[in-house]
């Protein structure tokens, strides 16, 4: 390691002028001897007159010692940490479903529903269909948002609840709209206590179709599997039901022609008819026919869907055929309700 010795500027100063004034001393006296020697004791006065010629008068002066100048570090640029990207959340479509629903149960908006999943017709979603669910956004956008899970008034009737061979339970709960509007998603929670109140199950029964008319009826079912109470108690709770909106135009307007319910043994109704269009113009693409099975006593004992598996027309007619089975009594009645999208 090479080491610099530092001398202070004053003394280094001080050193160059004792240098001068020794040198300068030299000179002059030689000078004078010079002088002596030519001219003699004679010039006496010349020898006063270089003995007043006064010496310059060098001062020393102290000079500040430069200090370092500090320099301050140049203030470090933070790096932005990468923002995590949330993993996509991915919805098997069960019976029941529909967008405005699997939107409002996972608390996005539609329209970021249908952002995250642009190659599927939001009017036309089928059981085992996936799904992308889009992160919950934290502001209202001002689309098509459900805020509250607060549902439309319908009535519920009492669950009809019957056990099966296997040991479960089916229940079923009658759901009638007296709004003035369609109501769409409709979800109901049954509970099923056992006499003891011990143990509590719980089912959310969905309805088979997605829209309910104005003044309309239909029934919701649930199955509560093994071991399920031989006696019990039975409720039900409204979860959800929204509100078709004014001038809504994902369902169509359609008419069950020519229905014809014939019983073929205790417990079977077999339902056929026709499905026309109201507008004779428009077309489906889904179709489901929804029938509900009563008995003597106006008790649910059954619920089946029907699926078409082609399209509607324009100006055509489309027929269908299933059987509704009950889970209870003998069937008695059967009401039909017709869904259609285009």
């Amino acid at each position: 390691m090479v080491q610099f010795l530092h001398t202070p500027p004053s003394l280094f100063r001080q050193g160059i002028i004792t240098g001068m004034k020794n040198r300068y001393f030299r000179v002059m006296v030689q000078s004078g001897l010079i002088l002596l020697f030519a001219a003699g004791l004679t010039a006496c006065s010349q020898s006063s007159d270089a003995e007043n010629i006064g010496l310059p008068s060098l001062q020393p002066y102290q000079s500040p010692t430069p200090s370092a100048t500090i320099t301050p570090p140049a203030p470090g640029t933070s790096t932005p940490m990468p923002s995590p990207t949330p993993t996509p959340r991915m919805h098997d479509v069960v019976a029941g479903e529909s967008f405005s629903v699997i939107a409002f149960n996972y608390g996005v908006s539609i329209t970021a529903l249908q952002a995250a999943n642009p190659d599927i017709n939001p009017s036309v979603i089928t059981v085992g269909m996936t799904l992308v669910i889009p992160p919950p956004s934290q502001e209202n956008s001002g689309d098509q948002y459900i805020p509250s899970p607060t549902p439309v008034s319908v009535n519920l009737s009492e669950p009809d609840c019957y056990p099966s061979q296997d040991g479960g339970v089916w229940c079923f709960v009658l759901v009638h709209n007296d709004q003035a509007t369609a109501v769409e998603n409709i979800q109901v929670q049954i509970l099923l206590a056992g006499t003891d109140q011990a143990d509590v199950a719980s089912q959310t029964a969905l309805s088979p179709l997605n829209v309910l008319p104005a003044g309309q009826s239909i029934a919701l079912s649930a199955y509560f599997p093994t071991p399920a109470p031989r006696t019990f108690e039975a409720q039900a709770n409204l979860v959800v039901s929204l509100p078709v909106p004014a001038g809504d135009t994902r369902y169509l307007a359609a008419i069950v022609n020519d229905l014809q319910v014939t019983f073929t043994n205790a417990v079977t109704a077999q339902v056929s008819g026709a499905i026309t269009l109201e507008n004779p113009q428009a077309a489906a693409n889904l179709i489901w026919v929804a029938a509900t099975a009563y008995d003597v006593n106006g008790r649910v004992v059954g619920v089946h869907r029907w699926e078409s598996t082609s399209a509607l027309a324009t100006g055509q007619s489309l027929p269908f055929s299933m059987q509704v089975y009950s889970a209870g009594a003998p069937v008695d009645d059967v009401e039909v309700l017709v869904e259609a999208q285009p």
